[in-house]
C-alpha cells in the first residue's frame, strides 16, 4: 500500500514539474479539465477489507481497472480492521 508520505512525495513531485492540477472544466462543472482536456474520473471500486488482505493481488486490480479504461481508483489510509 501506498504510505501517505510517499503520497505526499508524489504529489508534491508533480507540483514542482509544473503538472497542472485536475480542476473543474470551466464551462461545464460536471467535467473536469486534466492536462487541458475534458475528463472523467471513472473506476470500480471494492470494499476496503479486500486491500487489507495480505493475498490481495493489486497489480491484478489495477490491470484491471486499466483494462477497462479506468482511471481512478480509491486509497484507503489509516487503521482499519475487520471482525
Amino acid at each position: 500500500m501506498l504510505s501517505s508520505r510517499f503520497l505526499l512525495l508524489l504529489l508534491s513531485g508533480l507540483w514542482a514539474c509544473g503538472a497542472e492540477p485536475l480542476r473543474l472544466h470551466p464551462e461545464n462543472p460536471r467535467y473536469f479539465l486534466f492536462r487541458g482536456k475534458p475528463t472523467l474520473l471513472i473506476t470500480s471500486a471494492g470494499h476496503y477489507g479486500q486491500v487489507l488482505h495480505a493475498d490481495f493481488d493489486y497489480h491484478r486490480y489495477l490491470d484491471t481497472l486499466a483494462a477497462g479504461g479506468m482511471n481512478m481508483t480509491r486509497l484507503f489510509t489509516g487503521l482499519y480492521r475487520e471482525s
